[in-house]
C-alpha cells in the first residue's frame, strides 16, 4: 500500500467533504451566514496511515420534514443533532457505542432514527443497529438486529456486531436496509424487527 496515497487521499476527501459542505450551506434560504470550520487536525505524526486520528464524520442524515435538523454519526465521538440548520451541535449522549458509522431518518417519520456502530469490545455489546422513536434523545437494539444462530454467521461475527450503511427504500419508509458483518439487514416495520440476508 502506498501510506503516501493513502494519507493524501484522506486529506483531499476531507477537503472536499468540507468545501461540499460550504457550498450547501451557502446555498440555502437564510443559511448563507453559516461557516464551516475545519478542526481537525492537518498532519499527524501517527507512523500508522490507517490510524485514526480522530474528528471524522462517517455519516450524514437531514430530516426531511425539517430542514432545521440534522444528524452527524462521527468516527468515535458518538451522534451528533443540530436543531438550528447546523449552527451548533449537540451530542446525543443516548446513543452508545460512539464508534459510529451511518444515520438516517424516516421521511415520513421525523422522530424515528437509525443509527450503525461499530463492535464495542464489550461482552454485552451495545453495537450494531439502534433505533429511536423520539429524534434521538433515547436508543433501543432490538435482539432481532442480531442474526439467529440458525442463520449462516459466524460465531464471533454475532457476538461482536458491526453495521454500516443504512438506505430507506423510496415510497415503502418502514423499509430500510443496513449492510452489516452478517450480510444485510432488512426491517419492514420501521425497525421493530430485523431479518437477515446472506447477498
Amino acid at each position: 500500500m502506498n501510506t503516501h496515497r493513502t494519507v493524501a487521499t484522506r486529506w483531499l476527501h476531507a477537503r472536499l467533504a468540507i468545501g461540499f459542505l460550504a457550498a450547501f450551506f451557502a446555498a440555502q434560504p437564510g443559511l448563507a451566514g453559516v461557516q464551516i470550520f475545519d478542526i481537525n487536525p492537518d498532519t499527524s505524526n501517527n507512523t500508522n496511515a490507517n490510524a485514526s486520528s480522530g474528528g471524522r464524520v462517517n455519516g450524514l442524515a437531514a430530516d426531511p420534514g425539517n430542514n432545521q435538523v440534522y444528524y452527524a454519526a462521527s468516527e468515535y465521538g458518538g451522534l451528533f443533532k443540530s436543531t438550528n440548520g447546523g449552527a451548533s451541535w449537540a451530542r446525543l449522549d443516548g446513543h452508545l457505542p460512539v464508534v459510529t458509522w451511518d444515520v438516517a431518518v424516516r421521511p415520513d417519520n421525523s422522530n424515528l432514527v437509525y443509527a450503525t456502530s461499530w463492535y464495542d469490545g464489550r461482552v454485552a455489546t451495545r453495537a450494531g443497529i439502534s433505533v429511536s422513536g423520539d429524534g434521538g434523545a433515547n436508543w433501543t437494539r432490538p435482539a432481532s438486529a442480531t442474526p439467529p444462530p440458525a442463520y449462516n454467521c459466524a460465531a464471533a461475527r454475532r457476538n461482536e456486531p458491526a453495521a454500516f450503511g443504512i438506505s430507506i427504500q423510496p415510497g415503502a419508509p418502514a423499509t430500510a436496509f443496513v449492510g452489516t458483518n452478517c450480510g444485510v439487514a432488512r426491517t419492514t416495520d420501521g425497525g421493530a424487527t430485523w431479518t437477515f440476508v446472506d447477498p
